[in-house]
């Protein structure tokens, strides 16, 4: 039997592949098991096939994740063995600020597809559109990369060794970030001290404006650029199926915002000591 149809203009082929969620469910203690149970059973598994995350750390875009895989076993498996058994597990970098195209159910579209885990090698199941033929073509492209459905985001195989040197790099990196926060947290409460004592247009205050104003301006563009080094760096993983996060500008206002209203603070108060010194000049 043909298994090519005709939609329009087009020709769907279809290659006969293999349902993405077929599983073996757990066993049944009969057709009346509680609906709930065979529910988190199917959820599971699913999970399971794709990657089951469990250790995940982050600073800015950029994590470590340890992810239980398998195609084959249920969630017995997982529970009594893999969950304890760091065996069983496989270490990835996590990169949040980049996503994949990926269909929001189990099928795939012109524009979307679905991503999926056979025999331990990843593949977006996708269609394929030849116009000049007319053709729609069912695909399984094979990628080198894994994805993590919960949070969105790129994960790319690594080390047991070269996670824990990234588990480190995040703590300091996390740590020097909170200083910087603390120091200019510290800088805005001094200045406020110095104004209620009437200190307004003195250079401590301008440079602590100055300061708080460009931190909050460059936060976004330094994560921009960190994602952008990311793409650099692991570019053989790319496709053209993984697309920028939009997430990672959901909150740059945010930051924005505030650089812009500190920078106006630091030209009001720097033309303030212009004119005072002008004053004290005339007198």
């Amino acid at each position: 039997m043909d298994p090519s149809f005709r939609i329009n203009k087009y020709v769907w082929k279809r290659e006969n592949l293999e349902p993405i969620n077929t599983q073996n469910l757990d066993s049944l203690e009969g057709i009346a098991s509680d609906y709930k149970r065979l529910s988190d059973s199917i959820n599971t598994i699913k999970e399971l096939r794709n990657g089951y995350g469990e250790e995940r750390s982050r600073f800015l875009e950029v994590g470590v994740e340890s992810a239980v895989y398998n195609d084959t076993c249920g969630t017995k498996w997982y529970f009594d063995k893999a969950w304890l058994n760091d065996r069983y597990k496989s270490n990835y970098i996590v990169l949040y600020g980049w996503k994949l195209n990926v269909s929001s159910n189990d099928f795939e579209s012109i524009d979307s597809g679905v991503f999926h885990v056979e025999k331990g090698k990843s593949y977006i199941r996708k269609l394929l559109v030849d116009d000049r033929a007319h053709l729609v073509a069912e695909k399984d492209v094979s990628v080198k990369f894994r994805y993590d459905k919960k949070v969105r985001a790129l994960l790319i195989p690594i080390g047991k060794v070269t996670k824990k040197v990234l588990e480190v790099a995040i703590i300091v990196a996390a740590v020097l970030v909170g200083i910087v926060f603390l120091y200019l947290v510290a800088g805005f409460i001094k200045f406020l001290v110095d104004i209620s004592k009437g200190l307004f247009f003195t250079d401590r205050n301008l440079m602590r404006l100055k300061l708080i104003a460009f931190s909050l301006l460059i936060f976004p563009v330094a994560v921009f650029i960190l994602n952008l080094t990311m793409r650099l760096i692991f570019w053989s993983y790319f496709t053209a199926d993984v697309k920028l996060n939009e997430s990672i500008w959901q909150d740059s206002w945010k930051p924005i915002g505030l650089g812009l209203i500190f920078l106006a603070l630091y030209r009001a108060f720097k033309q303030g000591k212009k004119l005072k010194e002008e004053q004290e000049l005339t007198i």
